[in-house]
């Protein structure tokens, strides 16, 4: 990617809220500066403006075009918001799930009233028309020409053609303000259109039927639509048998509905008499929708044909259809049938993906909220301050006790691929799946009931993972599979020592094993993670019923129950999400957390019970020694996290072990007698909220007696059953190998070259 390079000197200033990267401009009417007094006007942001891969400059935009841009201030104490959404989101807590309620952020953690009239003023100065702040304070529209905006922000606007053909607006430059605002601004949204999240849903295959269906705006294909089947008199808790969505997914190997919420635990939970009643969902979309669809979707069904409530955010969505807004509405409403929807549209470029973000916050209606629409994250750096802008409005959501999803994207690990229009195969993630107060909703291909799942990659593309090169590794991240050597040699690859890791969860997105949905008067097979994300937002709503009162952000305790032995998901093991062969087969489904699926897919009933009592299990990292004599009686250490109050430390089948708990983080246990055969065991940890997962780290060796023969190149055989600590067969030596000598209790040995080196293997201990 290329940078625009300008030609002002850049200044550092120190703000009173922190380190603000800012270059001295001209003022408002063009007079220069000499440094950043009262009057001067800097640039904010903390890194420049990036022109995309491909994109070419056709020339200046009309000055005379009318732009609607916001200016986003930031919250007044980062540092007290960020406390507050980590203390009322973590369990054990004493503010855990005391959220704020609707119109409270504004006020505790809102830009000041004094900030905010400020940048007002500041703005009508300009000559912009100021429009209505945001209830929380953080957005400010204003509304003018492009050749006012670029003398109000001191910025250059041209027009760019993308690599995909769409002309949008592109600013080289972070905008600037006032001197005594800088502090308090994140960035100007809407000047820049470069980056416009695209909808993340798929079409599967043609479907197999007796005819095609018609569609608009590029929708799913589908099979002429056979008259809607009639609703029961009574509608059902959970969805019905619709023959329409049957016939099609027997054909095209789809799941309906039924089939969907039997496998991922949702039936379980009908029976309960729980269907999402009382829990209102926001759905977020930049694109139409057709409420007969939806209609004829509840109706087939069995459901009654309530429609959602279209919530239109700065003039609403317009164009074309792809088929998305009817996926994410019908995917809710056939498996959370009795939560309430309300959605939100607005428009697709300019300021309208993050109003309406914004919009769906402030409400603060509905307390389960899913967006399937993204940009991979480098194409957030067209518009410096739209991400910030983004973290502060999803901060506000976890402190109300809201739960966002998002999908993580369907190019798998290069999210920036989207052919034929974008072939960058940077290996990166989605935008907003990366946000650390969202759970991203990764891919898997449904293979049948259990669930049986692999990681979704095929023709049609694959789930969306890897690590973030924006956002550092959350406190509330982490266990068995997190911080895995593929994600360590990533995050140290895009320049970071810490790096978020997505997804946080994964459902059904394989359009091969797709959804059927109703669109544009057909039924169709489409996926994505288009289609998991809703799902996700649909079994928190239900689990919101059951629990009585919101879950809030989800991640925090979803870590914790993945650390537990039995856990609220089924682990998906197989496949990966390389969608090129560039990525060099990053990243790989295993075993725990991973880049391609995350914790796994939930399971509903269980992801209640795991909501309602929160556990987080004792987690091992490593166990040193790593091997020991069958007798047994040598000390160990055992490394992890949540140790305090462990009642039992087992040796696998050898049985129970006396231990210290020395901290929360380390135990020092006496090794049982093992079997006398030998034998390689999982050591385990109970604690008071269960058992920790079985991970590579935990296994221990009861080795067997046998002896070594060690060759002059320092190559080593093992004979009988002793522990083998490594060979140097593979070092070049000075000198031959002349002695050997072990330790009594088989933890290692030396060897001793002729020259008087000494080289050590496994745990021996070295004196002199």
């Amino acid at each position: 990617m290329s940078k625009r390079r300008g030609g002002l000197a850049l200044v550092v200033a120190l703000a009173s809220m922190g380190c603000v990267l800012a270059t001295t401009v001209a003022g408002p009417a063009g007079a220069s500066t000499a440094g950043p007094g009262p009057d001067a006007h800097v640039r904010v942001g903390g890194r420049a403006p990036v022109l995309p891969f491909g994109a070419v400059v056709t020339g200046p935009s009309d000055g005379a075009a009318t732009v609607t841009a916001d200016l986003a201030l930031k919250p007044r104490d980062q540092s007290a918001l960020d406390a507050f959404v980590s203390a009322v989101s973590t369990p054990g807590s004493p503010q855990y799930h005391q959220y704020l309620k609707a119109g409270q952020f504004g006020p505790l953690f809102g830009p000041a009233a004094s900030t905010i009239a400020s940048a007002r003023s500041w703005l009508a100065s300009s000559g912009l028309q100021v429009g209505t702040t945001s209830p929380d304070g953080l957005l400010i529209p204003a509304t003018g020409t492009v050749s006012q905006m670029e003398r109000a922000f001191s910025v250059s606007v041209v027009d760019t053609r993308l690599r995909s053909g769409r002309v949008s607006r592109y600013v080289g430059s972070a905008p600037a303000v006032p001197s005594s605002l800088v502090a308090s601004v994140q960035g100007v949204i809407g000047l820049s259109s470069v980056a416009q999240p695209e909808p993340q849903i798929v079409k599967g295959p043609p479907t197999a039927g007796t005819g095609t269906g018609s569609t608009s705006g590029g929708g799913a294909s589908g099979t002429t639509a056979p008259a809607p089947h009639a609703a029961t008199a009574t509608p059902h808790v959970g969805p019905g048998s619709c023959p329409s969505a049957n016939t099609v997914a027997s054909r095209n190997g789809g799941y309906t509905a039924n089939q969907l919420a039997a496998t991922y635990g949702l039936s379980t939970l009908y029976g309960q008499g729980h269907d999402g009643s009382g829990v209102t969902i926001g759905i977020y979309e930049l694109e139409p929708f057709n409420g007969t669809d939806i209609a004829a979707y509840q109706t087939c069904y069995g459901l009654a044909a309530t429609p959602p409530t279209n919530v239109p955010v700065a003039g609403g969505a317009s164009g074309g259809q792809s088929g998305e807004a009817a996926l994410d509405i019908e995917d809710v409403a056939g498996l959370a049938t009795g939560a309430a929807i309300r959605v939100y549209s607005g428009p697709q470029s300019g300021n309208g993906p993050v109003v309406t973000y914004d919009r769906m916050v402030s409400d603060d209606i509905a307390k389960v909220l899913t967006t399937s629409w993204g940009v991979c994250e480098p194409l957030m750096a067209t518009s410096p301050g739209q991400q910030a802008a983004e973290s502060a409005i999803f901060a506000e959501a976890a402190a109300q006790g809201q739960s966002m999803v998002a999908a993580s994207g369907d190019s798998g690990s290069s999210d920036c691929y989207f052919p034929p229009s974008e072939t960058d195969s940077t290996v990166t993630v989605d935008d907003p799946a990366d946000q650390p107060n969202v759970t991203g909703v990764g891919g898997t291909s449904l293979l049948g009931s259990g669930p049986n799942e692999t990681a979704w990659n095929d023709f049609y593309g694959a789930g969306g993972g890897g690590v973030s090169s924006d956002f550092a590794v959350p406190s509330w991240q982490y266990g068995p599979g997190v911080g895995s050597p593929a994600a360590l040699t990533q995050c140290k690859a895009v320049g970071r020592s810490s790096c978020r890791e997505v997804p946080d969860v994964a459902a059904s997105s394989d359009p091969a094993h797709g959804y059927p949905i109703y669109f544009s008067g057909s039924w169709g097979i489409v996926g994505g993670t288009s289609a998991a994300s809703p799902l996700v937002a649909a079994v928190t709503a239900v689990v919101d019923q059951g629990l009585g009162a919101s879950a809030g952000f989800l991640n925090p305790t979803l870590y914790g129950a993945g650390t537990c032995a039995t856990s609220p998901f089924n682990d998906v093991t197989a496949g990966n999400n390389a969608l090129l062969a560039s990525s060099a087969g990053r990243f790989s489904a295993t075993t725990n957390y991973d880049l391609a699926s995350g914790l796994g897919s939930a399971d509903a009933a269980r992801l209640e019970t795991a909501l309602a009592t929160h556990p987080s299990c004792p987690v091992i990292t490593s166990v040193l020694p790593t091997k020991g004599v069958t007798a047994g009686g040598g000390k160990v250490t055992i490394l992890g996290a949540n140790f305090s109050g462990a009642t039992t430390v087992t040796f696998g089948g050898a049985g129970a072990a006396q231990f210290t708990a020395n901290s929360a983080t380390s135990i020092t246990a006496t090794v049982p007698p093992g079997p006398a055969s030998g034998a390689t065991v999982d050591v385990t940890v109970q604690g008071p909220a269960g058992v920790s997962r079985l991970v590579p780290a935990d296994r221990y060796t009861y080795a067997r007696p046998g002896y070594w023969l060690v060759a002059s190149d320092g190559g080593i055989f093992t004979f009988g059953h002793t522990a083998f600590h490594g060979s140097t067969g593979a070092m070049h030596l000075n000198q031959p190998i002349v002695g050997m000598a072990a330790t009594s209790d088989d933890r290692g040995y030396w060897l001793v070259a002729s020259d008087g080196g000494i080289f050590t293997f496994g745990d021996a201990s070295f004196y002199g």
